[in-house]
């Protein structure tokens, strides 16, 4: 049951990348996967419900990709720069969906409220863990944790829409560098 969830998914969103969440219907959907409409809502109630589904996944991947690069790094200020660089990677990867995403975000904001609150409570979960352990070893000299933590994600956030559009990786990974580097002397211990 759930690979049959995972490819209704994994079509979902094709389809709503080549024509767009509005357009995009369940019988495309269904076709794509050479199975009737019931058997689409048999598993999910309606297109928005698919839509959230989207959305929870790459979320999750997002979160655990993030994890595991940050996992691989030693020092503090490797940990922040792979959690910052992994996420601006995985959301450009990820710009195919932005316009959808984007279209929808506006229309029914509310909707995704839940998801996107969940997916921000676990990278305010990993920032504040790379935070603490930073500071905890006398890496990083901060003050105020939390404090700092709201600070670095209304930073990244504010960043988002450059990172989804920009199409030279290359340039999105030395303009990050030279981000990073410059938050993470501001925090280090003298």
């Amino acid at each position: 049951m759930e690979q049959t969830k995972k490819d209704i998914i994994e079509s979902a969103a094709e389809i709503f990348v080549k024509y767009g969440f509005k357009k995009a219907t369940i019988e495309d959907i269904a076709k794509k996967i050479n199975k009737a409409k019931g058997y689409i809502y048999y598993y999910f109630k309606d297109k928005e419900d698919l839509f959230r589904a989207i959305i929870e996944k790459e979320g999750t991947t997002l979160i655990s990709t993030m994890r595991q690069n940050v996992d691989k790094a030693e020092m503090p200020d490797e940990k922040l720069k792979v959690f910052i660089i992994t996420r601006a990677k995985c959301l450009n990867e990820l710009s195919n969906y932005y316009s959808v995403l984007i279209d929808k975000f506006f229309i029914e904001r509310e909707k995704l409220q839940k998801v996107r609150i969940a997916l921000d409570k676990e990278e305010r979960k990993l920032l504040k863990e790379i935070l603490e352990k930073g500071n905890n070893s006398n890496y990083f000299d901060i003050k105020n944790v939390d404090l700092t933590l709201d600070g670095l994600i209304f930073f990244i956030k504010g960043l988002e829409y450059s990172w989804v559009t920009e199409k030279n990786i290359l340039l999105l990974e030395k303009n990050l560098d030279v981000i990073v580097r410059l938050l993470i002397d501001g925090m280090k211990k003298r």
